[in-house]
C-alpha cells in the first residue's frame, strides 16, 4: 500500500503547449501535481498557466524559481500577470547559484514573499541548513536526488524539525529522474552525470555515500519503472516522477505518465 503523493515534473524549457497536454493528462490519470522546472531559457510559470487552463483539480508547482534571478516583487508579479490559480498554485523557490548568504537571500525572499501572494511555498535545498530553514519558514521542502533510504532519512528529519517549529502540515517532495528505453535511459545519465559534475550535488552525493544514478530509475519496461518507483512512495510525502524522454516528443512523455499511472491507486 503507497503512502505517498505521485506528482510528474518536466522541464521549464518545453513548449506552454505541451505542458498544457501533459498536465492534461496527468489530472485524467488522477496523479497529484505538476511541476515545471525554471531553468535559463524557460518559463515555468508560463508552463503553469498554460496547463492551469487545461485543468481544474490538478495542483501545479514550480521548481525551483532562484531568488538571485527572480525576486519576490517579479514573482508575484508574474503570478498576478498569468492569473495563476493560487488555491492549486505551490511555488517552489530556491537561492540559485547565490555563494554568499544563500540562507538569508532565501529567509527574506521568503518572507517578502509571503506578503504578495496567498499559495504555499516550497523551499528547494540540499544542504542541512537551508532544510532547516524550509521547516522553520516554509510550507514544505523539495529535494533532488535522493535514493528511497536517504528521501526516508530526510523525510524524518524535516517533520520533526518542522513540527519543533509549529509547522505540522509542512510538505516533503522529492524528484525521481526516470526514463524507460535505451535512448531515454542515455539521457537520463547525460544528466545524472552532469549532476554530478555541479559542487553542491557532488558533496551531497559524498555526505550521503550515493550517486547520482542510485538516485534515478533508468528502467527498461513499464513494469520495471513501477517495481522501482514504488519504495520512494513510501518513503516521502510526494514523489515527483520527473520526465525524461529520448527528445522531449508530445507522445513520450504521456507514455511515460500512462507508465506511471497505476502506482496512483497502486
Amino acid at each position: 500500500m503507497t503512502t505517498g503523493r505521485l506528482g510528474v515534473g518536466v522541464t521549464g524549457t518545453l513548449d506552454p503547449f505541451l505542458i498544457r497536454d501533459i498536465g492534461e493528462r496527468a489530472e485524467r490519470t488522477g496523479l497529484a501535481t505538476l511541476w515545471v522546472n525554471e531553468i535559463p531559457h524557460g518559463d515555468s510559470l508560463a508552463g503553469i498557466a498554460a496547463a492551469a487552463q487545461a485543468t481544474q483539480t490538478l495542483e501545479l508547482a514550480s521548481g525551483v524559481i532562484p531568488f538571485d534571478r527572480f525576486p519576490p516583487e517579479k514573482i508575484a508579479s508574474r503570478v498576478n500577470e498569468l492569473d495563476i490559480p493560487q488555491d492549486r498554485l505551490m511555488l517552489g523557490v530556491g537561492s540559485g547559484g547565490r555563494r554568499t548568504k544563500p540562507i538569508k537571500l532565501v529567509r527574506d525572499g521568503l518572507r517578502a514573499l509571503k506578503t504578495l501572494v496567498s499559495c504555499p511555498l516550497i523551499v528547494g535545498a540540499l544542504g542541512p541548513q537551508m532544510r532547516h530553514l524550509a521547516a522553520a519558514e516554509a510550507d514544505g521542502l523539495l529535494m533532488n536526488w535522493l535514493d528511497p533510504a536517504s528521501a526516508s532519512a530526510a523525510a524524518t528529519e524535516f517533520h520533526r524539525d518542522a513540527e519543533a517549529a509549529g509547522r505540522p502540515d509542512s510538505k516533503l517532495a522529492v524528484y525521481v529522474r526516470v526514463s524507460i528505453g535505451d535512448a531515454a535511459g542515455e539521457k537520463l545519465r547525460e544528466e545524472a552525470a552532469r549532476y554530478a559534475r555541479i559542487p553542491g550535488y557532488q558533496a551531497n552525493f559524498a555526505r550521503l555515500g550515493i550517486t547520482a544514478l542510485d538516485a534515478a530509475i533508468a528502467a527498461g519496461s513499464p513494469d520495471e519503472l513501477r517495481e522501482h518507483l514504488l519504495p520512494s512512495l513510501t518513503a516521502e510525502d510526494e514523489v515527483v516522477s520527473r520526465q525524461i524522454t529520448p527528445n522531449n516528443e508530445r507522445e513520450q512523455y504521456l507514455e511515460l505518465l500512462d507508465a506511471i499511472a497505476p502506482l496512483v491507486t497502486a
